[in-house]
């Protein structure tokens, strides 16, 4: 319990840790490139302002400059930063931090690059093509040879395809929120990683946002693998068949988060990289989920709430389909629900709360 009140209280300063009244706020949600890309500065605070842009992933600082503000209280990063923004900011996302008074102040403004993107495909289909498009005949044969296991082996591997040209056409540019998402067991918060995967976070954000996951349950509970290795617990689908979409996919993207405890991913088809929709999984344990890195699609971290995500987990659960007696013992006998997902405003980027650990849980009371 002393835990959970220490971590309270860490997310809590990390919140506060500097005048609550300062905020960047983007003027639009996309600016074409080469254009002006500019940021409303709002609140009224005592110290100097500066505006410091990080590198998602390893919060390098890549620059900082003093705010000076127009007439209507505008700020153009372009003017600010465009050596950065005209470099390594049309390959990678980067953050945009308010500091007052050397102190890092509200949440961050996350620049995205709008990037021509690779097309993932499944390996048994970017065989086939290979082999139909080179005329290999001896590969043809290969594949038609070989038997059902093999052919979904080969189809769980992805496999991608590169552009002809990589452009960057400009920058999407948005507030960073955490998600919240309140449970029948209790509330987790996660931080979007959209370093990791811009387009999946800002899919998933349109789905919190407008009310998705209200009502969800976690249809997915598996404690162990097959070898003893935590493994994950799994929610998304409103019907909670496992089989729910909301409607339309989210591409496959080449995320470089690894799978590990508390960390938030996409589920989807095994043989399909680009039927990620709505279902996410949370993983339990490095050990049971580093195979699945780079075949689905990380996301977030848990970064509050690692009681309740033990608490989903030690969900007594049965067989999928109670009929079959081989079929998953995965299927939470009394399902936790998600009685709803919000948006909230991030921690600045440079005081983000670590994600969630195994030795947290273990060591948590509920």
């Amino acid at each position: 319990m002393r835990l959970k009140v220490v971590l309270l209280v860490a997310l809590v300063a990390a919140l506060c840790a500097a005048d609550a009244g300062a905020a960047l706020e983007p003027t639009r949600l996309y600016f074409g490139v080469d254009q002006p890309v500019t940021l409303r500065v709002v609140g009224s605070v005592e110290g100097d302002r500066t505006i410091a842009l990080i590198e998602g992933g390893t919060g390098r600082v890549l620059g900082e400059r003093a705010v000076t503000l127009a007439d209507d209280g505008i700020v153009d990063l372009s003017a600010m930063f465009g050596d950065v923004l005209g470099g390594v900011g049309r390959r990678q996302v980067l953050y945009a931090q308010e500091m007052v008074g050397g102190e890092a102040a509200g949440a961050p403004v996350v620049i995205e690059p709008m990037l021509t993107p690779r097309v993932a495909m499944d390996g048994r289909t970017a065989a086939i093509v290979a082999a139909f498009n080179s005329g290999d005949r001896e590969a043809m044969e290969t594949l038609r040879g070989m038997s059902e296991e093999q052919m979904g082996t080969l189809a769980g591997q992805v496999v991608w395809r590169e552009p002809a040209v990589r452009v960057c056409a400009g920058f999407r540019v948005y507030s960073d929120r955490f998600v919240e998402i309140e449970t029948s067991l209790g509330v987790m918060t996660i931080a979007m990683r959209p370093d990791a995967a811009p387009n999946t976070c800002f899919e998933i954000r349109g789905l919190v946002g407008g009310g998705f996951y209200t009502g969800v349950p976690f249809h997915r509970i598996v404690p162990a693998d097959r070898y003893g290795r935590p493994f994950v617990v799994q929610a998304g689908d409103p019907g909670g068949t496992g089989d729910g979409t909301p409607g339309f996919s989210i591409d496959f993207e080449p995320s470089g988060l690894g799978h590990d405890f508390g960390v938030v991913s996409m589920a989807r088809e095994l043989d399909d990289p680009n039927s990620n929709g709505s279902q996410f999984f949370i993983g339990l344990s490095r050990e049971g989920c580093a195979r699945l890195d780079g075949r689905f699609v990380a996301f977030g971290e848990v970064v509050g709430g690692v009681d309740v995500l033990n608490a989903i987990a030690a969900v007594p659960v049965g067989l999928r389909d109670p009929e079959d007696a081989g079929s998953a013992m995965d299927r939470p006998l009394d399902p936790p629900m998600i009685v709803g997902a919000r948006l909230v405003e991030a921690t600045p980027i440079t005081a983000r709360p670590a994600r969630v650990t195994r030795e947290e849980a273990a060591g948590v009371e509920r």
